[in-house]
């Protein structure tokens, strides 16, 4: 492994979705991210080659297939809010009965999976054919169709990434097994969570 240090000093350069960001200048070799990155690697490189792959498994199978993580935004109405019926009723509108429309005007992916082909197409016409993502995005679909995994949606979201960040950095420099800093964490945003459920916090 190389030095941690200069590691984490890398990982500061701008963001995915920036100007000189690594993999836009050729400093690194992949990114993690969504169909949406087109619009940044565009304007960024708009003469790089590239490809999109699929979320990688320990053997490839199919089985394994079921452990690829599936994102998105998680939407709800508040309780006790005044016109419940009819926010309900904008929310469904939105990314359930016209959720392939929603998710190719926002740059979103589609809430429902029957919908999948219509994103596609919309997403096709918007960005064309020649554009280098247009023949890939069939790659995100075909992911959320069979992805099982996600990231947990709790009230303290926000200090659960901090801690999972926190025990990161203690178990790339090897002062934590990976086991001991999931562990860690687990027993750390659990404790903060009952809190907050309890009203104790």
């Amino acid at each position: 492994m190389g030095d941690i240090d200069q590691l984490t000093a890398f990982a500061q350069r701008p963001g995915q979705l920036e100007a000189g960001n690594p993999f836009a200048t050729g400093q690194s070799t992949h990114v993690f991210d969504g169909f949406w990155y087109y619009e940044a690697i565009d304007q960024y490189a708009p003469d790089m080659k590239y490809g999109v792959g699929y979320w990688p498994t320990p053997n490839g199978t199919e089985e394994e297939k079921k452990n690829w993580m599936l994102d998105g935004w998680q939407y709800s109405l508040p309780k006790g809010i005044p016109n419940a019926d009819e926010s309900w009723k904008f929310m469904r509108y939105m990314f359930v009965d016209n959720s392939a429309k929603m998710g190719c005007d926002t740059l979103n992916g589609p809430c429902v999976v029957a919908q999948f082909g219509d994103w596609l197409k919309c997403m096709q016409d918007k960005i064309g054919p020649d554009n280098r993502m247009s023949p890939y995005l069939n790659v995100f679909t075909e992911q959320a169709q069979v992805a099982t995994k996600y990231f947990p949606i709790i009230e303290n979201q926000a200090f659960y990434g901090d801690e999972l960040t926190r025990v990161y950095d203690l178990m790339v420099r090897d002062q934590m097994t990976p086991q001991a800093a999931l562990d860690e964490a687990t027993q750390t945003v659990q404790a903060d969570l009952d809190k907050i459920r309890s009203g104790t916090s």
